[in-house]
């Protein structure tokens, strides 16, 4: 990712440290604002969770970072690890959330910013793109990342996916023969 998480540290699920530079490079980047107090974020990260898994099975470029309005970093991580899909977080401590809110005039949640690696905003309204458009929005949003070739990329990932799979089963059925 270019600019705007350049150098910064974020969380995977497994709550581990990850480069942020390494996580978003050549990805559409969409910014969710939430907190577990809020219904509304709470149904709708339950959609965007089964969005998000369903365009990574599609080997999609699309990454997403979770940046907490909770109150405590306790509570953040039992949200997070508890209903988020297995996407990427900010550190509830982090200041660089407190700039992201102002960057994007973040005043109510849940909020899902789309963004280029510049930071520059690609769509204000990523939650409503979902509700309406379901997967066909992230067409919209590659094109504007400048990921649109993300289809062959995939096709290439689904195919190579299969390839090793198949090999695998192959191994599996060597072994079981010669246990036999």
């Amino acid at each position: 990712m270019a600019t705007l998480f350049q150098d910064k540290t974020l969380l995977n699920s497994d709550w581990k440290e990850v480069n942020a530079n390494d996580a978003l490079k050549d990805k559409v980047v969409a910014i969710l604002f939430a907190a577990s107090w809020c219904r509304p974020s709470v149904d709708f990260i339950k959609v965007l969770a089964g969005l998000y898994g369903e365009l990574r099975q599609r080997f999609a470029p699309l990454e997403i970072v979770f940046v907490s309005s909770d109150k405590t970093k306790q509570d953040m991580e039992e949200f997070y690890l508890g209903c988020h899909g297995n996407w990427l977080a900010l550190d509830h401590d982090d200041p660089f959330g407190d700039f992201l809110r102002q960057q994007y005039n973040i005043t109510a949640i849940p909020k899902l910013i789309v963004i280029k690696a510049s930071g520059d905003v690609i769509s204000q309204k990523g939650r409503k793109d979902i509700q309406e458009k379901g997967t066909t929005c992230f067409r919209v949003w590659a094109a504007g990342a400048n990921v649109a070739d993300w289809e062959k990329i995939a096709l290439r990932e689904r195919s190579r996916s299969a390839i090793s799979s198949k090999s695998q089963d192959e191994n599996n059925e060597t072994e079981t023969v010669a246990t036999e």
